[in-house]
């Protein structure tokens, strides 16, 4: 097996390991505040309520600041 061979092998199986060792995973502290960022219509802001109801219900405390053009 030439040398290429072997380390694309090497690499591939760091990769495999990778993916299936399980991350310890980082606690996510609740956000003091959000911004949403977007440049539509008003009628596409309309249709964000859903977004907001969903953040509001995520975090509660938070406060929720958005943007218009």
């Amino acid at each position: 097996m030439s040398t290429r061979a072997r380390n694309r092998m090497k690499s591939l199986g760091r990769a495999a390991l990778t993916a299936l060792s399980p991350a310890p995973r980082a606690r996510w502290h609740s956000p003091r505040s959000i911004l949403v960022l977007h440049e539509l219509l008003l009628g596409d802001t309309l249709m964000l309520a859903a977004l907001f109801a969903r953040l509001r219900a995520l975090y509660p405390p938070a406060t929720i600041f958005t943007t218009v053009k």
